[in-house]
């Protein structure tokens, strides 16, 4: 349309919105909000009227062309019933059929220009259930009006929130990315970052010419080459993904969200490439066109402040292109998939390092004066169709929105009319990241490549699962995060109705399976199982699994007891046994001609039992017995767990009458017991070199300190891991030993842990509480421990936490547990 002498004045129309609306690009913005109910639209209108069309004068202007060639906006009437569109499909169907209508409509709607003849917009409602919504609302609008960001703003001035329609939307702040080296200013660091910087900017601006105009990306599964894909059917595909796992990648690998994201993209497609073409194209040329926002911004302005003269944001189309190549897929990649993430990572940082980008901002503007806007826009025709894909993404709002008092489910957009096979469009919203493929119809297979995305960010999720956060020097440290109470407390089901026998069946196999399972490293290293099923021993189960990191038995204990009760009187605390220091109880301790010799002693037994236990760890390795096999990985088989019950009275009259420790007793049992085990397995084996790892605890403590005192500056028991490995031989089985004078056994192993605990330690002497405990104001009816992921064949087991990599505190309970007060505890 020709502009008339008296509108001469209008807003001209900017360059970028002139390429994006010419006879060599066409291109708009579909954005999709997906309601939990049907829509009701009765309120659209006043809504689009009241709201939408007083965001900005580009919403009801059309562009018109002056006496001089220049393109303006010239504002018109809008007759809103040319832009609100309510398709009809056929009634009555199933949700996967108006799936598949639905598809359809949104591809026909991609293909679809708006016509010139007024605004350039439109919206389409549908009332017809959709696998992922009740209904949906497509916003068309063209991209010469505004990009991304520009026309999020608008879009989010006509959304509410639905907790408070009162409070406004609110979106995450964009950090500005400062420089983090405290030493910038040096100038033994300034002249070489000169220097690389003008590189990098020469040689992106060379590359990105050589791209936009000679040299284009190889066929391949995601790019056909063929000229007019820009007006053939578009599918589309969208896969969601938790934007708290995506922030746990993200933390462990010192990087952006988007790197992350786009590294799980280029991984997957890389995945279907190969799949596609069996193999041949790991090493194709692939770039991916990556838009950049080149505001100078902190965080999401409204509509007003970017209308406003002189605005730090403005509205428009501020952005520019980077070509970052898709790493190549080689075998080492496929092992460690974060290495797709790191490359994309150095390689986005790097584009941006450089001015490359302004440069062919500045290039596109010469050729439009010297050319016209036709050829400034063919050239980014020829930029985009030269290259693979297009990634660009938009941030969206924290909270759930509503439209016209109607809640939104979900959201998400794609970019159409581009000359490309493969578009792809990353949002926000709350707590998820919606990721959508525009692939060309016939030529990419959509599902499939989502598939492999999907598969792609699970490999970098498990990966980075293994590796542990640590800071810019690669100092491992703890990181608070929000914890996710359904990703630690486990209910699992059993067949209902079956005997205590047959639970405990699925008891000893579930106890074993976990102890076979490792921790994810993207979460709280811990997990409660809550077994509602009648065992043998318990009506109910809880299991504990802690991993060793977080502290030792003398701390997870405390902790494990601190929302522990009394069973009797749950006002009252819970009471330990106090733990005797290990010191002579001879008065004359402090004579002389006692304590040199015993000073001698100790320093001669210390030394003795430091190199013996050097030289057992790294060249003296025992034999194979009845309790060691020497297989490697025996920390990750499956592990059988049985019980034992002793009466402490009974350990006590043995105590007193041999004069030793209860731990004296315990473990010259357990000792007795595996030798009289080994020689019935195998005659002779009573008598072969095994060796007991004994734990001390090497903290000052005369008894159990709660974890308050324990968590205090200097505390003399602090939480954390406190402890030393002692070796112990095991005593050999003499001829009828067993039966004939079984206390020898007891007072063998007393004389080897009372000489070795006669070195530097202290003997680790743990108890459990004295009172009957609760849990829940569940009374608990017995607790033990078992070890597992120590490269041991047989274990002991104690009263409490002491293992290498994780450890289970098991409790059997009289009473079936109530599990809605899990939670809460």
């Amino acid at each position: 349309m020709v502009l008339e002498k008296d509108d001469a004045a209008l807003e001209p129309v900017s360059p970028t919105g002139q390429y994006f609306n010419s006879s060599a690009l066409n291109i708009s913005v579909l954005a999709v909000l997906e309601t939990e109910m049907p829509f009701d639209d009765s309120e659209i209108m006043s809504l689009i009227r009241d709201v939408f069309l007083s965001i900005n004068p580009r919403f009801s202007s059309i562009m018109v062309i002056d006496e001089n060639g220049v393109k303006r906006w010239k504002k018109v009437e809008v007759n809103l019933k040319d832009h609100v569109k309510v398709p009809i499909f056929p009634e009555k169907m199933s949700p996967q059929f108006y799936e598949n209508y639905f598809q359809d409509y949104l591809s026909n709607m991609s293909m679809e220009q708006l016509p010139q003849s007024r605004p350039l917009w439109e919206i389409h409602i549908i009332k017809y259930p959709t696998s992922n919504a009740a209904g949906s609302i497509i916003f068309k609008i063209h991209h010469s009006i505004g990009d991304g960001y520009s026309l999020m703003g608008s879009l989010l001035s006509c959304l509410q929130r639905a907790d408070n329609p009162s409070l406004p939307l609110t979106l995450p702040s964009v950090q500005p990315r400062a420089e983090t080296d405290g030493d910038h200013g040096s100038i033994f660091k300034t002249v070489p970052k000169i220097f690389s910087l003008l590189l990098n900017t020469a040689s992106d601006f060379l590359g990105s010419l050589m791209k936009s105009s000679l040299v284009d990306d190889d066929l391949s599964p995601i790019r056909s080459g063929d000229v007019g894909i820009e007006f053939r059917p578009v599918c589309f595909t969208t896969m969601t993904f938790s934007l708290c796992q995506i922030k746990q990648i993200k933390d462990t690998l010192g990087v952006t969200v988007n790197d992350v994201i786009t590294g799980a993209i280029f991984l997957g497609t890389r995945l279907y490439m190969q799949e596609m073409s069996e193999g041949s194209s790991n090493h194709s040329n692939s770039t991916a066109l990556v838009l950049l926002n080149t505001r100078m911004f902190r965080s999401y302005q409204s509509v007003k402040e970017m209308l406003e003269p002189n605005a730090a944001s403005p509205w428009g189309n501020h952005f520019a292109f980077l070509h970052v190549p898709l790493p190549e897929l080689v075998d080492s990649t496929e092992l460690n998939p974060l290495e797709f993430v790191r490359k994309t990572h150095q390689i986005i940082k790097r584009k941006r390092s450089s001015f490359a980008v302004y440069l062919t901002a500045a290039f596109i503007e010469i050729v439009k004066k010297f050319k016209g806007h036709q050829v400034a826009a063919q050239c980014i025709h020829q930029t985009l169709l030269n290259a693979s894909m297009a990634i660009t993404n938009m941030i969206g709002p924290i909270e759930k929105m509503s439209v016209a008092n109607q809640a939104i489910r979900g959201m998400y957009f794609a970019v159409v009319g581009n000359p490309q096979s493969l578009t792809v469009t990353i949002v926000s919203h709350v707590d998820k990241l919606r990721v959508t493929l525009g692939a060309e119809k016939g030529f990419i297979d959509g599902q499939k490549l989502k598939s492999c995305i999907e598969e792609a960010f699970q490999m970098i999720l498990q990966s980075a699962a293994c590796e542990i956060v640590a800071d810019k020097d690669g100092v491992k440290r703890w990181k608070r995060v929000e914890v996710r109470l359904s990703d630690h407390v486990n209910f699992p089901v059993f067949t209902a109705g079956m005997s205590a026998q047959f639970y405990d069946g699925c008891f000893d196999e579930y106890l074993s399976k976990m102890a076979t399972e490792q921790f994810p490293q993207s979460q709280p290293l811990w997990e409660v199982h809550v077994l509602n099923y009648p065992t043998s021993h318990a009506a109910s189960n809880i299991i504990f699994k802690l991993h060793h990191s977080l502290g030792d038995g003398f701390s997870l204990m405390g902790a494990l007891f601190s929302f522990f009760k009394r069973a009797d009187n749950p006002s009252l605390p819970l009471s330990f046994p106090s733990v005797q220091s290990h010191t002579s109880k001879n008065g004359r301790s402090f004579n002389i001609f006692r304590k040199v010799p015993t000073f001698f002693s100790s320093v001669y037994n210390s030394a003795s039992d430091f190199c013996s236990s050097i030289i057992s760890s790294c060249l003296d390795k025992e034999a194979e017995t009845t309790i060691r096999s020497r297989h490697s990985g025996v920390e990750s088989l499956p592990v059988a767990i049985t019980t034992i019950t002793f009466s402490l009275d009974h350990i006590k009259q043995i105590k007193a009458k041999l004069g030793v420790t209860l731990n004296d007793v315990i473990t010259g049992t357990i000792f007795l017991g595996a030798r009289m085990y080994m020689e019935t397995v195998s005659q002779g084996s009573g008598s072969a070199s095994s060796t007991s790892v004994v734990l001390f605890n090497t903290r000052m403590l005369g008894g159990y300190n709660s974890v308050q005192e324990m968590l205090k500056p200097n505390s003399e028991a602090p939480w954390g891991n406190h402890f030393a490995f002692l070796k112990i031989p095991i005593p050999k089985l003499g001829d009828a030993e067993a039966t004939n004078n079984p206390l020898k056994f007891v007072i063998n192993a007393r004389k080897i842990i009372k000489r070795k605990r006669s070195s530097i330690g202290v003997y680790l002497t743990a108890k459990g509480a004295v009172e009957q405990v609760a849990f829940a104001n569940n009374p608990v009816n017995g607790l033990y421990f078992v070890v597992t992921g120590a490269p041991q064949l047989s274990k002991a087991i104690g009263l409490v936490l002491l293992s290498l990599v994780r450890a289970h505190y098991i409790i059997g309970k009289t009473i079936p547990f109530k599990q809605s007060s899990v939670g809460r505890e």
